[in-house]
C-alpha cells in the first residue's frame, strides 16, 4: 500500500509512507556509531604519546616509555581486530537485522566514541584504554561472534 494518487494529480500518503520505523534506523545508527568510534580509536594511534607519558613518573626511562606505548598499542590492536570481526558479520548480513543486537552494538559504540574522545582530549592514562577495550570493543565482538557463529555452524538465530 503505497501512496496514492488521485484524479487531481495529488499524491497521499498513508501513515507508514516514507517513514522509517525504529528498528530500520536501527541498521544505519549501527554502522554510523561503528564508524565513529572506529575513526576515534584510529585518532589514538596518532595522540597516544600524551596518553603514555600521562601515566609514567615525571622521571622515566626510555624503556619505560616503549613499554607503556606497546601496551596501548596492544590495545588499539586488539581493537581492530574485534572493528574486523564486527564488520565482517555486518557486511555479511549475518547479524544486521536482529534489532536487539543493533541497539546493543549502538550502545556500546556510542558510549564507546565519547570515551575514546574523552580519552584523547584529557591526555588521561593510558591503562584506562584496557577498560574501553574491554566494555566496549571487546564484550560487543565476543557477542558478534557468537551471533555470526550461531548463525553459521548452528543456524539458529536468537
Amino acid at each position: 500500500s503505497g501512496p496514492r494518487l488521485f484524479s487531481s494529480g495529488r499524491v497521499v500518503r498513508g501513515p507508514r509512507d516514507g517513514v522509517m520505523s525504529s528498528a530500520q534506523m536501527l541498521v544505519p545508527a549501527r554502522f554510523l556509531t561503528m564508524i565513529g568510534h572506529f575513526i576515534a580509536c584510529l585518532m589514538v594511534f596518532w595522540s597516544r604519546g600524551d596518553n603514555v607519558r600521562a601515566g609514567l613518573p615525571l622521571q622515566y626511562s626510555q624503556a619505560q616509555f616503549e613499554g607503556a606505548e606497546a601496551s596501548l598499542v596492544v590495545a588499539l590492536s586488539l581493537t581492530m581486530v574485534v572493528f574486523g570481526i564486527e564488520l565482517v558479520g555486518f557486511w555479511s548480513g549475518l547479524t544486521m537485522f536482529s534489532h536487539g543486537h543493533n541497539f546493543m552494538h549502538v550502545l556500546a559504540h556510542v558510549i564507546g566514541c565519547v570515551c575514546v574522545c574523552v580519552f584523547i582530549l584529557e591526555g588521561t592514562h593510558y591503562v584506562l584504554y584496557w577498560l574501553y577495550f574491554a566494555l566496549f570493543s571487546a564484550i560487543p565482538g565476543a557477542l558478534e561472534l557468537g551471533r555470526i557463529l550461531s548463525v553459521t555452524v548452528i543456524r539458529k538465530q536468537w
